[in-house]
């Protein structure tokens, strides 16, 4: 069997009514090389398992099929950090089997840009939102703007790499065990991808983010997950001084969030408001007050 030159990262969960539209947005793909599906089944207790079985049961030719059911549920980042280890391509894309493509060429765009563009470690682009059976064409990405050539730095500010328009340079990857506890793992897998070059945007809606089914929907952010997630973060970028200062602002971030939603009492005597500066002490509560 050839090599695939590009392999995409498939995980699902509880997706029945979504992963086919997911897998056939995969099979739609117009490339001059071969593709390697990888989909991780985190042992979803739905018809996933069937509808997947079906659907790969007519896969092209291009596209070769790794599909596995875990017997167990792996959680979240052990179902991410296997199906990235399974990875053979030169170039890795993820797509969740919540949300789906719609542009047949964009492998092929993305991979002819860093195929030409060796300083480049990612490739990601504009997308539409689908809420419901609506779909809609903005998204929050239409104000950057793609001309600005992003690095490590930008990424650790925001989050600048939408997961499911990705295409990044496979490389060996670290997933230390403090990140099998992380409510996020893109922004672990991008951090580290992007340390080796920088991140090209296009302006091109090549793919639908659904909302309201994802890590989060119906959920209210866990702040402390998020400062956990931020904090390890910024100890791993010791030696990149301007990156790690950046995830500490992330950090502090969810630290503010996390106080404004406890009672006075309860700020004055927690750990994480004793860290914080007069002024930022001061806001806090005046905020509390009003």
């Amino acid at each position: 069997m050839e090599k695939p030159f590009l392999s995409i990262v498939m995980l699902t969960y509880g997706h029945e009514k979504f992963i086919q539209q997911s897998i056939e947005g995969v099979f739609q793909q117009k490339t001059n090389f071969i593709v390697e599906l990888i989909i991780a089944n985190d042992n979803s207790p739905d018809e996933t398992d069937d509808i997947v079985k079906s659907v790969i049961s007519n896969a092209p030719s291009n596209i070769q099929i790794n599909y596995k059911r875990h017997s167990t549920n792996l959680g979240m980042m052990r179902n991410f950090i296997w199906a990235l280890k399974e990875a053979k391509g030169k170039y890795v894309a993820i797509c969740e089997g919540d949300d789906y493509w719609i542009d047949s060429l964009k492998l092929q765009k993305q991979v002819d840009f860093l195929e030409a563009n060796a300083d480049f470690a990612v490739h990601c682009h504009n997308f539409k939102t689908q809420n419901g059976s609506i779909v809609r064409a903005e998204s929050h990405f239409d104000t950057l703007n793609p001309a600005t050539e992003m690095t490590i730095s930008d990424l650790s500010k925001n989050n600048i790499i939408p997961t499911l328009t990705a295409v990044f340079r496979n490389q060996e990857l670290s997933f230390p065990d403090w990140t099998l506890q992380s409510p996020l793992g893109d922004i672990i897998l991008f951090l580290q991808v992007v340390k080796n070059g920088k991140i090209k945007y296009l302006n091109e809606k090549m793919a639908v983010y659904r909302q309201n089914v994802g890590v989060w929907s119906g959920k209210k952010m866990d702040q402390q997950k998020m400062i956990y997630l931020f904090e390890n973060l910024a100890d791993e970028y010791k030696d990149l001084p301007q990156v790690r200062q950046n995830l500490l602002s992330n950090k502090n971030r969810h630290v503010k969030a996390l106080l404004k939603e406890m009672k006075i009492s309860k700020i004055l005597v927690n750990h994480y408001f004793k860290k914080l500066s007069f002024t930022e002490k001061a806001k806090l509560i005046a905020q509390k007050i009003i």
